[in-house]
């Protein structure tokens, strides 16, 4: 193409270039012939068609390479491909042994796609070591019901030679989180070999996986992300639940742990997972790995949350998929007759499984939990209101439930959650179960102030379109804790626009 003769045809007088058209500069030089009637005919209309033409395959192109770049941005915030690229950097040696080492992973704090909230974590492995459960101290004043324990954080308690091997050659690791403090502390690299002797070996032929928990642990979204980190290792690693054993090394007494039969029946299948409190003996272990804190999560992404085009990621398809082959969730059934602090239908509802009803809403009700429990923020205290004023507005097809999920087993809620079109919740931990939801259900989140996104993250990589909308809401600080009340007007108005958007077939509002 010759370029000054293509400048030229722009500098042209359009009128005079259409009506006369010259057949070397209409098609650049190309050298074939071409009835002169035809050349005549050409118009106007036809140079446009070609150049909408262009321009709309031009478009299909970009929005290939967008839809390409996005998947690949999404693929690359999940928490398998995050803690893969983690394994995949060289490790810091503690403990060479003849035939035993320690050795951990630091999470690459220079990495952009690494962006945890939370840096400087480490995955570690453990090989050929004795346990010794009597260097654990127990704090028999610590509950696990809320957020306590403000000097530990739950962190196990523990002193030098909980963990125990001999090392040739022994190292210090540097620039990790000063929470991991607990667990480097607790190790004695000068075993003498003859410990090993008539100790009885822990888990047989099992991997276990050392999980250290904390305080914020019975929190929906940090309990989930620590969950999700041994989950994604499991994976990674090609271990099959039935040879991993699980100890939990909190320092806390554990009684509301809505993820451990989670753990029970998706990871630790090779053994019931065992507190370290109730272990009286050493114990040999051959392999272990110690999975890295909730805080230090890919879960804890706080930037760049991508579009994602609405398909479950690697880590969150096989969660799924790991719930339908290991647990037996049944399908959930609504009824006017449930526990009326738990379950709230409005008025207009009166048979909730009547076949009227193909979609479903659920509006998380976030109370106070424990009852006793001061401190909370963001208490739901208007939710009747909210979820009569939006049920007067929907269709009659669709049916919509209040509920106070932290009340209900982890196998009730994810129930509920299969049963749910669009799930609506203000910011909070509760939005964690969006991962459970069908992949075309719409997740709704609300708020009165600003906050980081990690739940919107979860939601998108776990394959759903996701809305996040301010509303006002007066506060007010009943029993010392913060409770709101979210203005219903705008609250209704918000929920109908993106349901209208989402195919919810609302036409007025």
């Amino acid at each position: 193409m010759n370029d000054d003769k293509y400048l030229m045809i722009g500098k042209k007088d359009l009128k005079t270039y259409y009506l006369n058209p010259s057949f070397n500069d209409l098609f650049f030089s190309i050298d074939f012939d071409l009835p002169i009637t035809y050349i005549n005919m050409l118009k106007v209309k036809h140079i446009i068609f070609f150049i909408l033409g262009l321009f709309f395959i031009f478009s299909i192109f970009r929005l290939l390479k967008a839809e390409y770049e996005t998947r690949d941005l999404c693929e690359s915030r999940d928490p398998i491909f995050m803690m893969r690229n983690r394994l995949n950097i060289p490790s810091d040696k503690l403990c060479i042994g003849v035939n035993s080492f320690h050795k951990c992973y630091k999470n690459d704090n220079n990495n952009d796609v690494d962006n945890y909230h939370s840096k400087k974590g480490v995955i570690c492995e453990i090989k050929n070591f004795i346990l010794d459960p009597s260097k654990w101290q127990s704090d028999e004043n610590l509950k696990y019901s809320g957020p306590f324990d403000y000097r530990a954080k739950g962190l196990p308690l523990v002193t030098k030679g909980l963990f125990n091997l001999n090392c040739v050659a022994d190292n210090e690791i540097n620039d990790v989180n000063k929470l991991y403090d607990f667990y480097f502390n607790s190790f004695n690299y000068r075993m003498n070999s003859t410990s090993y002797n008539n100790v009885k070996e822990f888990g047989k032929k099992k991997i276990v996986f050392f999980i250290s928990r904390n305080h914020d642990s019975t929190n929906l979204f940090h309990g989930g992300s620590g969950f999700i980190n041994a989950f994604s290792l499991m994976n990674i690693l090609n271990l099959e639940p039935q040879n991993i054993q699980i100890i939990f090394l909190d320092s806390i007494n554990i009684t509301n742990d809505p993820f451990y039969s989670l753990y029970k029946n998706l990871i630790s299948r090779g053994g019931e997972p065992i507190h370290i409190s109730q272990l009286k003996n050493k114990y040999y272990i051959y392999n272990a790995i110690h999975i890295p804190l909730n805080y230090d999560s890919p879960c804890f992404i706080v930037s760049d949350v991508p579009k994602c085009n609405y398909q479950q990621s690697e880590t969150y398809k096989l969660l799924n998929k790991s719930i339908t082959e290991y647990i037996n969730i049944s399908p959930f059934r609504d009824s006017i007759g449930f526990d009326k602090e738990i379950f709230f239908y409005p008025k207009t509802i009166i048979n909730p499984n009547s076949n009227i009803y193909n979609k479903f809403v659920t509006i998380q009700w976030r109370r106070v939990w424990p009852k006793e429990r001061t401190g909370q923020q963001r208490v739901l205290g208007n939710g009747p209101e909210l979820t009569e004023a939006l049920a007067e507005l929907l269709p009659k097809n669709i049916m919509i439930r209040l509920v106070d999920t932290a009340r209900l087993t982890m196998e009730e809620q994810i129930a509920i959650m299969h049963k749910t079109d669009y799930l609506i919740g203000q910011h909070g931990s509760g939005l964690f179960l969006s991962i459970f939801l069908p992949t075309q259900s719409i997740v709704q989140q609300f708020y009165y102030k600003t906050y980081y996104n990690s739940l919107h993250l979860m939601s998108s990589l776990s394959g759903h379109k996701t809305y996040s909308d301010y509303i006002s809401a007066k506060v007010e600080i009943i029993g010392a804790n913060e409770v709101l009340f979210f203005n219903v007007q705008e609250f209704t108005k918000v929920i109908l626009k993106n349901m209208k958007k989402s195919g919810f077939n609302i036409k007025n509002y």
